[in-house]
């Protein structure tokens, strides 16, 4: 395998060469200038699995590869003419597998870039055999120097070893202490995973609850702020998922603690957010039907599949009309000025306002409100569904679901983890089953609501067949969900987890 060592910072490309040419006889093939552009998704997929991706140019070739962070060893890697966007359009089979998983529905970015001179360089012995190919580069932002030694020569694994002994002994050159991404990164006043749709809050309990919100939705307004170029360049779908949901959470922020804010601070923001959750709806459901494609293709005989492409072209024209619509009102007086105001206020620009009520109140206290509140909410509602209870119980239920989620992960900072990871591990179980009934509901009512639209556009019969088998087949998967609920309902409210919320809001 390959071996990367680096120049200590006080010994130049050119005086190691000099040092390396006293005692081994090392041609080198001529400097050239290159480029290494870093990718990975906007929110650092390939570095949290312990990877990264680069594409170097070089004399007019580009070389793309995927890396492990800890040793620089090569997982993958493809020649190629431009960086695709998406996992599925590399060619090398390899990479697919590997990155697809991984990456799933987010884009490839570049994140990063950083020209150097290279130099391919060999060994060789007193009979002119090669024993050794390295490759210099030379790095001026950050500065520094590594050399990377190919695997080894077959036969001249020991002369290998010896030069390599040398460099560490008398040069000082040695392993990496960072993945070079990170120096670059660094040099140009970067940060890996500087972007992530966690709330990661550090709250005080007795610290008072207007301030404990401000927190709150700062940071979910820097997740909004964060996602507004990739939702509205259209990136991938996952920049108006996190945008919404960042979106939906000060929207339940905001109904469930709404007696911390002012009155008119709190009016004002609860009608701006539901109207932003309004006019995101559309486009977000139609990218929903897009990323569904693939498995109601393969969810129907490879016949009926190929058929749905005219609606794969709807949908897809449709999306595109929604998310120029959207973009359109992004740019808006209504919401440019509607986000400007919370951003005012959030800064302390309104402090002249009347506080509200639960103002003053420690956040730990009225975060154990909250939560017990809807957690009785849910077993409420929960105990009230029957076998024949229609869809809009189950959808009820799930939203409640929601906010009791929300709040626990608002507040999580408050409480013991081991206390509340199994609380949570028990509502997101739940809140899956009722997930996946409302969202095969939700499909199949939208793929009725699709129909006269296809007609009208004059689809042919056979997709309209497709459409209705692909209707059944969510018809049963819905009827699945549906008789697995009372099983994940009866494991949510069992005595240990009641035992468990009651202890966790009455300490």
């Amino acid at each position: 395998m390959q071996t990367q060592l680096e120049l200590p910072p006080g010994l130049p490309a050119a005086q190691f060469i000099a040092a390396l040419n006293q005692h081994f006889d090392l041609r080198l093939t001529g400097w050239h200038r290159a480029n290494r552009t870093f990718y990975d998704s906007f929110d650092w997929r390939l570095y949290l699995n312990g990877w990264f991706a680069e594409g170097v140019t070089a004399r007019k070739k580009l070389r793309f590869s995927l890396r492990q962070l800890h040793d620089n060893a090569v997982l993958d890697g493809e020649a190629i003419q431009a960086v695709p966007a998406f996992a599925g359009q590399f060619h090398q089979e390899g990479l697919k597998q590997r990155l697809e998983p991984v990456l799933k529905t987010r884009a490839l970015l570049p994140v990063c870039s950083v020209e150097f001179k290279a130099c391919r360089a060999v060994l060789v012995d007193a009979d002119g055999k090669t024993v050794a190919r390295l490759l210099i580069e030379d790095y001026t932002r950050p500065k520094c120097c590594r050399v990377t030694f190919d695997p080894p020569v077959k036969g001249y694994q020991n002369k290998r070893a010896d030069a390599v002994a040398f460099m560490a002994s008398t040069l000082a050159v040695c392993p990496p202490k960072k993945p070079l991404i990170d120096l670059v990164l660094s040099a140009h006043g970067k940060h890996p995973q500087d972007y992530s749709a966690k709330l990661n809050l550090n709250l005080s309990g007795d610290l008072p609850s207007d301030a404990a919100c401000k927190q709150l939705y700062n940071r979910l307004l820097d997740i909004i702020q964060a996602n507004e170029t990739g939702v509205i360049a259209n990136t991938d779908s996952e920049f108006l998922h996190d945008f919404r949901v960042a979106i939906r959470k000060t929207r339940t922020s905001l109904s469930q603690l709404k007696d911390v804010l002012p009155e008119a601070v709190q009016s004002e923001a609860s009608e701006f957010f539901s109207w932003l959750g309004q006019i995101t709806g559309p486009a977000r459901d139609l990218d929903v039907c897009l990323l569904n494609l693939n498995a109601y293709k393969n969810c129907l005989p490879a016949f009926a599949g190929e058929n749905l492409f005219p609606l794969a072209d709807h949908w897809l024209a449709q999306q595109q009309h929604s998310h120029q619509e959207l973009v359109h009102t992004l740019k808006s007086d209504r919401y440019l000025h509607g986000l400007a105001g919370w951003r005012s206020y959030l800064h302390g620009q309104w402090d002249g306002l009347p506080l509200g009520p639960a103002a003053a109140v420690p956040v730990k206290h009225l975060a154990d409100l909250r939560i017990w509140k809807n957690y009785r909410r849910v077993l409420k509602q929960g105990d009230a569904i029957q076998s024949d209870s229609p869809p809009e119980a189950l959808h009820e239920l799930r939203k409640c679901c929601k906010k009791l989620r929300y709040l626990l992960e608002f507040f999580d900072s408050l409480y013991p983890k081991k206390q509340l990871a199994p609380l949570l591990e028990q509502l997101k179980a739940l809140q899956e089953v009722l997930g996946n009934y409302q969202d095969y509901h939700i499909q199949e009512t939208r793929l009725r609501q699709f129909a006269p639209e296809l007609k009208a556009g004059h689809a042919p019969a056979e997709t309209f067949i497709a459409v209705g088998m692909l209707m059944q087949h969510l018809n049963h998967t819905q009827h699945k969900a549906r008789s697995s609920f009372a099983k994940a309902y009866q494991a949510f409210c069992r005595p240990k987890t009641r035992k468990g919320f009651k202890h966790l809001c009455t300490r």
